[in-house]
């Protein structure tokens, strides 16, 4: 082919597309890969449009392809490679995670402190802080429950053991879990308003995504030919090798499945000859020479007239 066509990082996000279409919200992933996506249809588009001139029909499918770069950038920005929402995806988000991450180093001082507090007085039950519904707890005898002011959250299944969040980390653990829901808000307005962009341009985005796809079979038939050392029509003759009806007329044609000193088969079949009988001994090729008729037959016009190979006396596919 001659044009390297770049396809890492596309995946077929038609289902993401239509969803945002209809408003729904994206999750990270499914926005990373449309964002990849779009954008290598972008540079595959660049790529032929530099060379229009020598593909004049790849340039013809390389025009559907739109520019998603405001969505592609967005998505660069504010989603990380991890697939998380970075903290600069909005001013909001960015201050919120800031309060979020001092409210947590408070929560956790004073939670140690109440835990400190509770082993010198000799009613904590171990020397570990947990958790228990999302709140910091110590794990308190039961025998001295009343000791500890504070919100029992479990016990233990020998009911030896209370796990109490203390009331003086309390208003410590409200404000944390304030500024969470906080932070899964903005988080959520951000997504939708990465997805709202994307359903804007559903389109657009479906089009150009077709068009990447039907370029990537396209190179993916080339690739193959080269492999198989294909050949096509000589110029001029192509009408004179595809035709819409009339016989089909196979020379010196190879399984392409077949390595090595492979015998061509010579069938011609619903011309002159309206049907042929093909015989002999077991293990002596009769399925093999029907599983090339047709396999060659549906191969030379598949998937389309723009891109055919064809077979000749010494060429595979």
């Amino acid at each position: 082919m001659g044009i390297d066509v770049p396809f890492s990082g596309a995946h077929d996000i038609r289902g993401a597309i239509r969803a945002a279409g209809i408003g729904q919200l994206l999750e990270p992933g499914d926005l990373v890969e449309s964002a990849q996506t779009l954008r290598t249809a972008w540079s595959a588009h660049r790529v032929i449009e530099k060379l229009r001139d020598r593909a004049p029909q790849l340039a013809l499918i390389a025009d559907e392809i739109s520019d998603f770069r405001r969505f592609t950038d967005e998505v660069d920005r504010a989603i990380t490679p991890r697939g998380e929402v970075a903290d600069n995806a909005s001013e909001q988000l960015g201050t919120t995670r800031r309060e979020l991450r001092l409210a947590e180093s408070r929560l956790e001082q004073r939670a140690h402190a109440a835990l400190a507090d509770a082993i010198r007085r000799g009613v904590a039950q171990e020397g570990l802080l947990t958790e228990r519904n999302g709140r910091k707890v110590i794990p308190i005898k039961a025998d001295y429950r009343g000791q500890v002011q504070g919100i029992v959250h479990d016990v233990s299944s020998s009911g030896a053991t209370v796990f109490i969040e203390p009331m003086g980390v309390v208003d410590a653990g409200n404000q944390v879990r304030e500024l969470q829901l906080a932070e899964q808000r903005e988080v959520r307005r951000v997504l939708q308003r990465l997805s709202a962009i994307l359903g804007d341009m559903e389109a657009e985005a479906l089009r150009s995504t077709m068009a990447l796809a039907r370029l990537d079979v396209i190179t993916a038939k080339v690739r193959l030919g080269r492999r198989m050392k294909a050949a096509l029509p000589p110029p001029g003759e192509v009408a004179s090798w595809f035709k819409d009806g009339g016989a089909t007329v196979i020379k010196r044609g190879r399984h392409p499945l077949l390595r090595g000193e492979v015998v061509p088969t010579t069938i011609e079949v619903g011309g002159e000859y309206a049907g042929v009988l093909i015989t002999g001994p077991n293990t002596g090729g009769k399925t093999v020479a029907l599983k090339t008729l047709g396999l060659l037959t549906l191969m030379a016009p598949s998937p389309g007239q723009s891109s055919k190979h064809c077979w000749n006396a010494d060429a595979r596919w």
